[in-house]
C-alpha cells in the first residue's frame, strides 16, 4: 500500500485513490466495500474541488501581478515624459520647475515600485498642484492623478487576489488533511475486512515506482507478497 502524507502531490493522491475507490466499488456482493468505495470517490471530489480553486485563485494572482507590472511600466513612461517636458520648459537639464517638481531627481521616483512608489507621486502631485507658473500643470496633474489612481487600484486588486491565494491554501490543506484521514481510516477497514490476507488486502491498493524526475506510473512487475498464515510469532 502506498502511504499518502501531506506531501503526496495532488496527481498521485487522486491516481492512487481513485484506485482504491473503484476497487472497492467492483465489490458489488460486499456492500461495505462500496459503501467504502462510495465515500472514497466523494472525498476525491472534494479534494478535486479544493485543489481547483487553490489554482484559480493562483492564476487570478499571475493576471493582476501582470497588471502591477504593466501599470508601474506605464506610469515610469510617463513620468519620464513629464521629467522632459519640466526641462524643455527650463530649457537645461537642472532648472527651477525641474528641480521643485524632482527635488530628488526622477531615478528616486521610477526606480520605486507599489506603495512606496504612489506614496512618491502624490508627494509630486502636491507639488503639481502648487505650481503656479507652468501653463502645463493643471493638465499634467490630471494625467498624474489617472496614473496613480490606477496604480492604486491594481495594488488592491493584487493584495485582494493575494489573500484569495492564502484563503484557498488554507482550505485546500484543511480538505486535503481530512481526505488523507479518510483514505487511511479506510485502509485500516480494508485490512480488518481480510485480517491476514494479503493478497485480497493488496488488491485494493495500486503499487507505484519512480519513473525519473518525480513521475509515477503502475507497477505491472511487482511480484505479489505472500499470504500470511494464521500462525503468530
Amino acid at each position: 500500500m502506498q502511504v499518502l502524507t501531506t506531501r503526496t502531490p495532488f496527481r498521485r493522491c487522486m491516481t492512487l485513490s481513485g484506485f482504491t475507490s473503484q476497487m472497492m466499488m467492483m465489490h458489488e456482493d460486499n456492500p461495505r466495500l462500496v459503501a467504502y468505495g462510495t465515500q472514497l470517490a466523494a472525498g476525491r471530489v472534494e479534494l478535486s474541488t479544493a485543489e481547483r480553486g487553490l489554482i484559480e485563485a493562483e492564476e487570478r494572482l499571475m493576471l493582476v501581478r501582470v497588471t502591477v507590472k504593466f501599470v508601474d511600466y506605464l506610469v515610469d513612461t510617463w513620468l519620464r515624459r513629464l521629467h522632459g517636458q519640466t526641462q524643455i520648459f527650463d530649457g537645461h537639464k537642472s532648472g527651477r520647475l525641474t528641480t521643485r517638481l524632482f527635488p530628488d531627481g526622477l531615478v528616486e521616483i521610477i526606480r520605486r515600485v507599489g506603495v512606496v512608489q504612489v506614496d512618491r507621486m502624490l508627494g509630486l502631485e502636491a507639488r503639481l498642484r502648487a505650481t503656479q507658473d507652468w501653463d502645463e500643470a493643471p493638465a499634467q496633474l490630471a494625467t498624474l492623478v489617472q496614473h496613480r489612481t490606477r496604480y492604486e487600484g491594481a495594488l488592491a486588486d493584487r493584495s485582494t487576489a493575494a489573500n484569495e491565494v492564502v484563503i484557498a491554501r488554507a482550505n485546500r490543506d484543511g480538505v486535503k488533511e481530512r481526505f488523507l484521514d479518510l483514505y487511511a481510516g479506510l485502509a485500516g477497514l480494508v485490512r480488518s475486512e481480510f485480517p491476514r490476507n494479503r493478497r485480497m488486502q493488496n488488491l485494493f491498493f495500486e503499487a507505484v515506482r519512480a519513473q525519473g524526475r518525480g513521475v509515477e506510473e503502475p507497477d505491472e512487475d511487482l511480484p505479489e507478497e505472500p499470504e500470511d498464515d494464521d500462525t503468530e510469532g
